[in-house]
């Protein structure tokens, strides 16, 4: 217990300051949304819930089949599930125990109580969260799944015991008794300390400092664990460097790294804050185009993949690979032949020919191999290296060694040949460079709803909850609080409910969501005031370059515009179709007028008026259209998975996709039209009326659907859906009830069906649609939702009625500006005239999407200059993704520029996730410190390349942030271990104790007040930036030297001082630390037997009498 607690108070110094960023993060976290419960809900995800998509939940959680809920739910670590989060408080214990922590760790004297772990949850949260992680740990290390990892766990025991108690003579008794110990104990011992009766805590002295009640209290490694739990992933990083027994240094540090840092989340861009967020944005748009558009997937990854335009395609990707994986400071010609010696190089003879690139002989070989065959994490280590050369005599041993390093270097394996190679042989780089989905609608309204280009009251039809959880939560209180008919009424679109809501309102609930419109048909509706009525009104996708195109080059005020391009166009439209409706009046209209009134009326009404002239083509009716779509998927499925068998992938591409989803599509829409239909009829007559129930309800789709996709996986699913169709009279149908009961699988099912709808085809079709006059469609033309169409809105850009007259272009064609951006677009990835015989329909489609894309490369760069800190011309988008940015920093006082970060497009965001470690400071954060910081410690090892970079060339490199950070992070550990023992050092010597008062700590000290400083400053004043990780306008070592020196002028007496021994006993750690850190240079390894315990010990010996022979001593004698 001792041992445990000495721990603790050895290791204050370094863990109060990382508590204190836990905290700010937690803050942070529930400053993000105003509802309590989806603050709890982040605060789950954050600290832990974010890695269960890195674990095997199934097995480690132990989900188990409820019968009653018809559903899977977790057996084990109950504690970890985000229910546990949701009730009695448990999210607000768990914040206020890191901040007990913090408050623990931030002085040498705290009372023990309030992190009691007797009565509370966190013991058992504590616990399960340690063992899931250690079992995980363990598992990967030994490459085993988790039931046979966790079933043996004596091996557990003996591997938990090597990673806390390593094999050496001086833990021979502590191990000997951790292995006696079962895994349950053994857990228990290495996270909690049990106190069984008061522990009066002396630290070495003749007095009792702290009473520790009785109680169970964590252990550091347990307050360690929590503390990086709210830690980000390089913040954990930094702290774990700095404990004994994590140093890289030490062995089996790796492991225990893992176990600490593996609930730390890696900081995303959803996390940075929102005054960054139009870095997000522009890195988003920017990778987005860097991908070929989404009209390709069907070619390149369908039975049609070696047509000769997607050939052209993939040779302009191969291209964009070899840039991406061979970068060369080479351009013009020179470039094109090292591409071509790369090309040669890697792919086979085939690949060539199938690739049509051209053989060439005459090649400089010998330039070229430095850039292909190292790969430029190679190449930076081998420049490194030549520079420190230059600096060294020849003849040096050190001489030897770095040229010995640039050899290995250059003869390593250039892992990113392999790569391609695999890439290639796999087929995957085709995936990997196209569009996973399309997202131009996504971005494009978010713009257009963030400059208030509708209006500031528009209101958009969006999701109304982010999550089905959330949803289903608010849709059981809805239940209660609306009635029947209005329930009823709420509008879903796939089954998530929306709403319409101006887009401020949204992110008052969602500030980090902010794409929550809802695109259905291509098309997003928004709710605008127009001539003093609310109108709905649908903007088709077709719209939407027309509105972007005034947003972006013809609006000057972005927060109201002046001029409304649609409500200059609506003047038109109510016109029209008010002027048609009169024209409708009359028995019949002519081809031209049925012409003109198509783009505002339905056809269905215009052919009561002039009939329609029907192609003499077969056309499918509706029921054959969704077979003929079964069979295109079905088709399209196993093209695929024939791929994938020939690549040796099946595995692979069956667990991501089992090809259920659209089985279950067609599966739904047959059942309905031969079996449910009739039976909902039927049991709609015996009811006399309708009721949801009588079909199956939106509520229990949920069910039905989750039952058929598992219909051979879990056998209690079949049975409840039995259940269900008896319920719903469905299985009086024998034909149905014979598929069900006989079929064992969804596929299966899916065969079966396929074969009686085509039966029932023939002698079933849809219902002629019953023909409407004027009369029947005059509710819905005077109702205030809008369909703009695209013809329409053409004609009224090019007249004279729209004020607009930016849009009018030579020879009566819409006048695009953003078309200027197409040059910066990956020209392989668009449309080419040898493709308009080809495949027109491609053509069209790929000839679209030039141009929305190049209206996504303007907004790309709208929000990168939304600063003007950001540097980076307009470019070719593979040259930006392979690009340096500069970011600029400002004097604050005259603006004047005092550097530049340079930083790789790769890492745009990376500035915001090295300096969010004291980013929310108390005295505010910007980058011009870090100027001053590098400059106040220019003569420290670390620092002193930095700071030649600074000042020759008035920039540093994005990873030379990351250094500082480390400088500054172990400056201020140092510095709060040394605060740690001065208020150590005074409390026994003036033999405080903690009686009353919650803690002791400097303020109590009055013997702080003693030591001056040349700026007036106070020693608390030097100890609160260590604590918070301000940036500090001084360093921190040049403060802790003159610490020293008054500290020995203070409390030392000179005579009595001539050994180590002779130094006031409990001034001993302060100067261990001053030694161990500031003086390290007296370090010297003695050897003196063969015995390394004997040479350790005299080595210290040594180290200690050097320190006060030269600082103590030499410090007062004032040599």
């Amino acid at each position: 217990m001792k041992q445990k607690l000495d721990f603790i108070f050895k290791n204050k110094g370094k863990l109060c300051a990382f508590a204190e960023k836990a905290v700010k993060n937690k803050t942070k976290i529930g400053k993000l949304v105003k509802d309590t419960e989806e603050t709890k809900k982040l605060l789950h995800y954050f600290a832990i819930g974010h890695q269960f998509k890195n674990i095997d939940v199934k097995s480690a959680f132990d989900y188990q089949l409820n019968e009653r809920e018809s559903d899977f739910e977790p057996t084990r670590y109950l504690s970890l599930q985000l229910s546990s989060f949701l009730k009695n408080d448990f999210s607000s214990t768990l914040e206020i125990y890191i901040k007990n922590i913090r408050n623990l760790n931030s002085h040498y004297l705290h009372i023990f109580d309030k992190i009691d772990l007797s009565n509370s949850p966190l013991k058992l949260f504590i616990k399960e969260a340690f063992e899931l992680v250690f079992i995980h740990v363990f598992m990967k290390e030994k490459n085993l799944n988790y039931e046979k990892a966790a079933k043996n766990k004596k091996r557990l025991v003996t591997y938990l015991c090597n990673q806390f108690y390593p094999d050496n003579e001086y833990l021979d008794e502590v191990r000997s008794f951790f292995l006696s110990l079962s895994w349950d104990k053994a857990l228990e011992y290495l996270l909690f300390i049990s106190i069984d009766e008061n522990y009066e805590w002396k630290d070495n002295t003749d007095y009792t400092l702290l009473t520790i009640k009785k109680g169970i209290y964590p252990s550091f490694w347990s307050m360690l664990f929590l503390v990086c739990m709210f830690l980000y992933k390089h913040e954990a990083n930094l702290i774990i460097s700095k404990i004994q027994g994590l140093k890289r240094t030490e062995k089996n540090f790796q492991p225990k790294r893992k176990l600490f840092t593996f609930f730390s989340k890696k900081m995303s861009s959803q996390d940075l804050d929102s005054e960054s967020q139009h870095l997000v944005k522009f890195e988003d748009i920017i990778q987005y185009l860097g991908k070929y558009p989404t009209c390709w997937n069907a070619f390149i990854q369908g039975p049609e993949q070696d047509k000769e335009f997607t050939i052209q395609l993939k040779k302009g990707i191969l291209l964009e690979e070899f840039k991406r994986q061979f970068p060369t400071p080479y351009k013009g010609f020179k470039a094109t032949s090292f591409y071509q010696y790369v090309a040669q190089s890697l792919l086979s003879g085939e690949q060539l020919d199938y690739f049509q690139i051209p053989i060439k002989d005459k090649l400089n070989k010998k330039s070229f191999l430095f850039y292909f065959n190292n790969s430029p994490e190679q190449q930076n280590l081998i420049q490194k290296n030549k520079t420190r050369l230059k600096r060294l005599d020849r003849n040096s041993k050190k001489y030897r060694d770095i040229k010995c390093t640039i050899k290995k270097l250059k003869n390593e394996e250039n892992k990113n040949q392999v790569k391609v190679k695999n890439k290639l042989e796999t087929a995957s780089i085709w995936q990997e460079y196209g569009r996973n989905q399309d997202r131009f609608m996504l971005i494009a309204v978010r713009y257009l709803a963030e400059i208030n280009y509708f209006g500031v009251d528009t209101q958009f039809r969006v999701y109304a909850y982010r999550t089905v959880e959330e949803q289903m939560e608010q849709l059981e209180s809805k239940k209660e609080s609306l009635s029947k008919k209005e329930y009823d009424k709420l509008k879903y679109h796939e089954g998530r409910l929306v709403a319409f809501k101006t887009y401020q309102k949204h992110l008052e609930t969602y500030p980090q969501w902010n794409t929550p419109f809802v695109v259905q048909n291509n098309a997003i509706q928004i709710k605008k005031k127009i001539s003093n009525k609310e109108r709905i009104i649908n903007i088709q996708r077709q719209l939407m370059p027309y509105f972007l195109q005034d947003a972006l080059y013809f609006s000057t005020d972005k927060k109201m515009y002046r001029y409304d391009l649609l409500i200059d166009y609506s003047n038109q439209y109510i016109f029209d179709r008010e002027s048609g409706l009169e024209l409708l009046q009359k028995e019949s209209i002519t081809r031209e007028e049925k012409t003109e009134l198509s783009l505002l009326f339905p056809k269905r009404l215009l052919h009561q008026y002039c009939p329609a002239i029907h192609p003499e083509t077969k056309q499918l009716n509706a029921f054959e259209k969704i077979l003929e779509q079964a069979q295109q998927d079905n088709l399209r499925y196993n093209s695929l998975l024939l791929q994938a068998q020939e690549k040796g992938e099946e595995q692979e591409f069956t667990k991501r996709n089992k090809g259920k989803q659209y089985k279950l599509r067609f599966i739904r829409k047959a059942w309905h039209l031969m079996y449910f239909r009739d039976a909902y009829m039927q049991n709609k007559r015996d009811a006399k009326g309708h009721h949801k129930s009588l079909h199956i309800s939106k509520e229990e789709f949920q069910d039905f659907t989750r039952w058929m996709y598992a219909f051979d996986e879990v056998e209690q699913y079949k049975e409840h859906l039995i259940r269900l169709f008896k319920s719903k009279n469905f299985l009086r149908n024998h034909e149905f009830q014979h598929l069900i009961l006989f079929s064992k699988s969804l596929d299966q099912l899916f065969v079966k069906t396929r074969v009686e709808f085509e039966k029932w085809l023939k002698t079933n079709s849809p219902d002629k649609v019953q023909q409407r006059s004027l009369e029947n469609y005059l509710p819905i033309l005077n109702d205030n939702m809008w369909f703009i169409n695209i013809t329409h809105f053409r004609k009224f850009l090019m007249s004279d009625r729209c004020k607009a007259k930016h849009f009018k272009g030579k020879n009566g064609k819409i006048n695009f500006s953003a078309l200027n951006n197409s040059n910066n677009l990956i020209n392989s990835y668009y449309e080419k005239e040898s493709y308009l015989n080809q495949n027109k329909k491609l053509f069209n489609e790929l000839k679209t999407a030039k141009l929305e894309d190049s209206l996504l490369y303007e907004i790309a760069f709208h929000y990168l200059n939304v600063k003007g800190s950001y540097k980076l011309s307009h470019r070719q988008v593979n040259q930006i993704l392979r690009s340096e940015v500069r970011i600029m920093v400002n004097s604050i006082k005259n603006e004047n520029l005092l550097y530049t970060i340079k930083a790789p497009f790769k890492k745009l965001l990376d500035l915001d996730k090295k300096i969010s470690l004291y980013k929310n400071t108390s005295r505010g954060y910007n980058l011009e410190k870090l100027f001053y910081y590098i400059h106040n410690n220019k003569n420290d090892s670390d620092i002193r390349p930095i700071y030649k970079s600074l000042k020759d060339s008035k920039s540093i490199r994005i990873d030379e942030v990351h250094q500082v950070n480390s400088h500054l992070v172990r400056k201020a550990v140092v510095f709060n271990e040394v605060a740690m023992a001065l208020e150590r050092y005074y409390i026994i010597k003036n033999k405080y104790a903690l009686v009353e008062k919650g803690y002791s700590g400097g303020k109590d000290i009055k013997e702080l007040e003693n030591f001056n400083f040349s700026n007036s400053k106070s020693f608390l004043y030097y100890r609160s930036y260590a604590m918070h990780f301000d940036i500090p306008e001084f360093d921190f070592f040049t403060i802790l030297k003159e610490l020293e020196r008054q500290f020995i002028e203070l409390e030392l007496v000179l005579d009595k001082i001539q050994e180590w021994d002779d130094l006031p006993p409990f001034s001993k750690k302060l100067f261990f630390i001053y030694m161990s850190k500031l003086h390290n240079s007296l370090f010297r390894k003695e050897r003196v037997s063969k015995n390394k315990k004997k040479n350790v010990e005299y080595s210290q010996e040594v180290f200690k009498k050097n320190y006060v022979d030269k600082i103590i001593l030499g410090k007062i004698n004032g040599v």
